[in-house]
């Protein structure tokens, strides 16, 4: 009888594990049948991050290998920025038209090629025509992820603060990654391997086989947002405005902090590649729990403004100070504090309008984004000339941050009734 009943509880067990092993088995096929197109397109993201973040990197030795000034260092790292902003403005309608699958391996067959080539100059302005291929390819991969992020309405900054973690970890191996190629080989090669990068990414999307591009759902409609001229409200308008002064002020700590960690600060590439990583990550760790934030408080105003006046204060200790360690410590909690502006406004422009033009404003705002990431280097670069480092980069983050603080007070939930 022992030997019996031992048998029936190894045999219970035995089913139960099996049960388990089938239940496991059939919970992972459906995440990954429903999920794993969205995390090779995030993975395909935080490529085009680590090459975001690598191109400040790379200015600190381009200046003096291509014989270039502050301005003209400017404008190379504001040309991938001119290219995605022109390519944002049609990759809404072109995903709608052509699904995501071929909008996503396009982008990445272009980014890949544009990363390939600059391994083969020294020219100033091939490297500038090369860079923008960078930034189409860039537009299009970004596009397609903020896209089929916007298609969970009731969480929708939590899960664009997704997209802000994954760009902090690109952010953070892109910094550091580049530091050490350029101090081991050199600039070319440290670009080029984002072509190798991206591609694998590709490959593996390719083979994935997604499903073409569902519609975007939505628990709620807005009862004033069945107007096809949505760019004349004022939640609109407001939110590319703001877009256009936090990313500007996004935009001058990316291409000149390694510089000013460098040239100022007196640390070497690796150093400051190391540091300048540490604002990445920690920006993108706490975008997640900032989006929760104002998707529960149902007031993504007050977080959003109060966050920005944090950083703006936190940028001028930043700017004021020279030792390493608080360098390292001010600079990441300016990430904290920073970086949710960008999964905060677009959830706000998202709200803003029908379901239908979701990938429309999605386009406008990313166009204001980049737009400003073409002024803010170029610009700041002209002062740095003329004023130096330190009064220009205050000029370039503390001003825009604070009237983007201001500014997104004004911005008003639209009305919304459940389906």
């Amino acid at each position: 009888m022992k030997s019996s009943s031992s048998y029936l509880r190894v045999s219970s067990k035995s089913l139960f594990f099996n049960i388990l092993e089938v239940v496991n088995s059939q919970l992972l096929s459906k995440f990954f049948k429903n999920y794993s197109p969205l995390l090779l397109i995030l993975c395909g993201y935080s490529v085009f991050a680590m090459s975001r973040f690598s191109l400040g990197m790379i200015l600190v030795d381009l200046q003096s290998i291509l014989g270039i000034n502050s301005f003209e260092a400017g404008i190379l790292f504001s040309s991938t920025s001119a290219s995605m902003a022109f390519t944002v403005i049609f990759a809404g309608k072109l995903n709608d038209k052509f699904g995501t699958y071929r909008m996503y391996l396009a982008g990445i067959v272009i980014f890949s090629l544009g990363h390939l080539l600059t391994y083969f100059t020294n020219d100033y302005f091939l490297l500038i025509f090369y860079l923008l291929l960078v930034g189409a390819g860039s537009g299009i991969i970004s596009s397609c992820t903020y896209l089929e992020l916007g298609r969970y309405p009731s969480s929708r900054a939590s899960m664009l603060g997704v997209s802000n973690l994954v760009y902090s970890i690109g952010g953070f191996f892109g910094s550091w990654f580049t530091g050490i190629m350029m101090s081991t080989y050199n600039w070319q090669l440290a670009l080029s391997s984002f072509s190798v990068f991206s591609a694998i990414s590709g490959l593996l999307y390719y083979f994935s086989n997604p499903s073409s591009n569902s519609n975007i759902s939505s628990n709620y409609i807005d009862e004033s947002s069945d107007s096809p001229h949505y760019f004349s409200k004022f939640n609109v308008v407001l939110l590319y405005t703001t877009m256009f002064f936090s990313n500007f002020a996004f935009f001058v700590l990316l291409a000149w902090v390694p510089t000013l960690l460098v040239s100022y600060k007196g640390l070497d590439l690796y150093t400051a590649g190391f540091i300048f990583s540490f604002f990445s990550l920690a920006g993108g760790i706490f975008s997640i729990p900032f989006g929760y934030l104002s998707d529960k408080l149902k007031n993504r105003t007050i977080v959003a403004s109060f966050t920005a006046f944090i950083s703006a204060i936190l940028g001028y200790f930043f700017l004021s100070i020279t030792g390493i360690y608080e360098s390292i410590i001010l600079l990441s909690l300016l990430g904290v504090f920073f970086y949710p502006y960008w999964n905060l406004q677009l959830a706000m422009g998202q709200e803003s309008v029908s379901p239908k033009k979701i990938g429309m404003i999605t386009g406008l705002l990313q166009n204001s984004a980049y737009l400003s990431g073409i002024a803010g280097p170029l610009i700041t670069g002209y002062f740095i000339k003329n004023l130096g480092i330190i009064t220009s980069l205050n000029l370039g983050v503390i001003t825009p941050l604070v009237l983007y603080g201001f500014l997104i007070l004004f911005w008003k939930a639209p009305k919304r009734i459940l389906r």
